[in-house]
């Protein structure tokens, strides 16, 4: 088999699950499932070492995304407007 070949699967996820899978896409800079699913792939066969603090952070920056719980919605036009509002203030 080409080593660049790719098989198509199915994987079972909870929601939570592919909750986390899409907040990596929308915040970690991947550009779909397929890459957190292959980073995660890759970890495993060993691909990517961490060192100790690198695992503590990871594992302290997971942790404090689960306590903060559910996103909020988010209007980014308002944001962006309140944003462009205050520095027309500062620039006063």
């Amino acid at each position: 088999m080409n080593e660049h070949a790719r098989t198509t699967i199915t994987l079972s996820l909870t929601p939570e699950d592919i909750e986390r899978l899409d907040l990596a896409v929308r915040e970690g800079g991947y550009g779909s499932r397929e890459e957190v699913v292959m980073l995660g792939v890759e970890t495993a066969q060993g691909h990517i070492k961490f060192d100790g603090a690198q695992i503590e952070h990871l594992r302290r920056v997971y942790k404090n995304g689960l306590e903060s719980g559910l996103a909020e919605p988010f209007a980014a036009d308002d944001f962006l407007a309140e944003l462009k509002r205050e520095k027309a203030n500062d620039n006063r």
